[in-house]
């Protein structure tokens, strides 16, 4: 019985290595953000956001299109995360909502002075959305806006580089929950 002493503690200390190991490679992998789960019923939104957003609003012209905007933000390893939303002017068309969109994707593209690369798109009745990704001079943007019958929704992950942690861009922009009121 006392033999298999020795080869047990020497299992359970490389073991422990083993995972010691694995917690520093996946340290270096993905930065430790302060995800929390954050919801603006007046929005009818709700997402996973990493810290506290800062608040704002202002008014932004996409396309021909005026909008009141307000923006939720928070930065965390050098990068910013938004999540945006305005109430649409009256009654949009379905083709001017998917104009709305294809107009905001395009003025992110110019911004960054790079190129979209559509990642996906979902049309419904009841609203419209876009996946995108911007490469440019000036940036990295991973996105995703949407067009209900009365609002426009745009979620950004926005970065002077590619990012690092790329697992922390999709559980961003893969975490919008948007109210089935709206």
């Amino acid at each position: 019985m006392s033999a298999g002493l020795p080869a047990l503690s020497a299992c359970r200390a490389t073991m422990a290595l083993v995972a010691a190991a694995l917690c520093v490679l996946l340290a270096g992998c993905s930065p430790n953000l302060d995800w929390r789960e954050f919801s603006w019923p007046e929005g009818g939104f709700s997402l996973l956001m990493p810290g506290r957003p800062a608040e704002e609003s202002r008014t932004v012209t996409i396309g021909q299109w005026p909008l009141e905007l307000h923006l939720f933000s928070s930065a965390a390893s050098g990068d910013s995360y938004a999540i945006g939303y305005a109430p649409l002017p009256g009654e949009m068309s379905p083709e001017a909502r998917i104009a709305l969109l294809a107009e905001a994707e395009a003025a992110f593209a110019r911004n960054l002075q790079g190129s979209a690369s559509a990642q996906g798109s979902r049309h419904t009745d009841q609203s419209d959305c876009r996946q995108f990704r911007v490469e440019g001079k000036a940036g990295f943007l991973a996105g995703r806006l949407c067009a209900t019958k009365s609002r426009y929704y745009q979620l950004l992950f926005i970065s002077r580089k590619t990012p690092a942690a790329p697992q922390d861009v999709a559980l961003f922009v893969d975490s919008l929950k948007l109210d089935a009121a709206n």
